[in-house]
């Protein structure tokens, strides 16, 4: 059996911006939550990390394991 594993940072401050701006762009100012960014690129692994686990079929990659160190910058994915 193979194995891969996929890091990826938890902090993305360009990416995280521009979907604030464009959030921001999108509502009115006053409808925006205190923090309306509650990290977007961490939303999105965490979306990921869902689809990956519903995820049973031989010619996908599957996954087994997560791992998330709170003072590493990177979540690692197997």
């Amino acid at each position: 059996m193979h194995q891969a594993i996929k890091g990826v940072r938890k902090v993305n401050v360009q990416r995280d911006k521009f979907k604030m701006l464009r959030k921001i762009n999108q509502q009115d100012a006053s409808r925006v939550q205190a923090n309306p960014l509650l990290n977007s690129t961490m939303n999105s692994i965490r979306k990921e990390i869902a689809i990956m686990k519903k995820c049973r079929h031989p010619h996908l990659v599957r996954l087994f394991e997560i791992i998330d160190d709170p003072n590493a910058e990177k979540i690692y994915m197997s």
